[in-house]
């Protein structure tokens, strides 16, 4: 795993490149990582698409890629709490090193193009709302790596992000395009899209 100190000089080094490049007046998010113990709990019982013929478990199928050392998420995806706890707290660490700089850096004054913020993951309570509501919490994960946020947790999180900056950082968001009215009457209500 990557150390701490080479994530922090790793993501230092970007937020000065990207200093160099976007327009003055930019704004960055910083978003949190999820907890990846979630996937276990959530996947590793159920049955992985790989497994057209017979019941393969998403647990078989990481036990496979790990024992043949090409496991994309070694960390989370294995069967070992002791691995998948020390995952999580790198993890958490990396998401420390977001709210430090946030912090010290006071929103990004250290900056000329962009203020910052850090936002956290709202993939545990979109989960835990989904189960909340009787639905498998599985279905918000991707189905095939098993890994990422699926399509309707990527919009949740997505719905999740603009309420939250709406009422709490309306700056990142900009004004309201003043044309929608003349757009709408040119090609009708797409529904948003």
């Amino acid at each position: 795993m990557t150390s701490v100190d080479k994530y922090r000089d790793e993501l230092l080094s970007t937020l000065e490149k990207l200093d160099n490049m976007i327009p003055a007046g930019s704004h960055v998010v910083l978003g949190g990582t999820a907890d990846g113990n979630l996937l276990y709990k959530y996947l590793h019982d159920q049955p992985h698409p790989i497994g057209a013929t017979t019941t393969i478990t998403y647990k078989q199928v990481y036990q496979y890629l790990s024992c043949l050392g090409v496991s994309p998420c070694e960390g989370w995806m294995n069967d070992n709490d002791t691995v998948r706890e020390l995952t999580t707290a790198r993890n958490m660490a990396y998401d420390k090193v977001y709210q430090d700089l946030v912090s010290s850096s006071n929103k990004g004054a250290n900056y000329t193009n962009f203020d910052l913020i850090y936002l956290t993951s709202p993939l545990l309570d979109i989960l835990t709302d989904w189960d909340a509501e009787g639905k498998n919490p599985a279905e918000l994960i991707e189905p095939v790596d098993g890994f990422h946020p699926g399509q309707i947790a990527q919009a949740l999180e997505a719905k999740w992000m603009y309420e939250h900056l709406e009422e709490a950082y309306p700056e990142f968001l900009g004004e309201v395009n003043p044309h929608n009215d003349d757009i709408q009457k040119v090609f009708g209500d797409q529904g948003g899209y």
